[in-house]
């Protein structure tokens, strides 16, 4: 295999799999990161305590998975200036998906710390 892929020419399955199976993998840590949490909570804490890390669990899986899609979103974006040669565009791209995530994060910061205590 090369080592650049190339997803304009040839097959594309390979190449895809390669691509999407990181993504898949850490979607999949996340859920049994919150699982273990889970079986360690409900071996020593209350039902009270495992509701807790559930709802925890979910609200930080919902983040993961709502700021993959949006990441997944600017790759797409790049994978297309990349594979029509637009260079200028591409750097544009990657500038405004920096700012945006910056801009992403710091609002999802605010927003967790701002319901916490209603959430909690």
């Amino acid at each position: 295999m090369k080592d650049n892929a190339n997803f304009t020419e040839g097959s594309i399955v390979r190449p895809l799999i390669g691509f999407a199976l990181p993504v898949l993998l850490a979607l999949c840590l996340q859920s049994l990161y919150g699982a273990v949490d889970l079986l360690v909570v409900g071996q020593f804490g209350t039902a009270a305590d495992v509701s807790a890390v559930a709802t925890g669990s979910q609200m930080m899986h919902m983040v993961t998975v709502v700021i993959t899609r949006l990441a997944m979103g600017t790759t797409i974006l790049l994978g297309q200036a990349m594979g029509g040669r637009k260079e200028k565009l591409a750097g544009e791209i990657m500038g405004s998906s920096i700012c945006f995530f910056l801009l992403v994060a710091v609002g999802v910061t605010v927003l967790m710390l701002g319901i916490a205590e209603q959430y909690l």
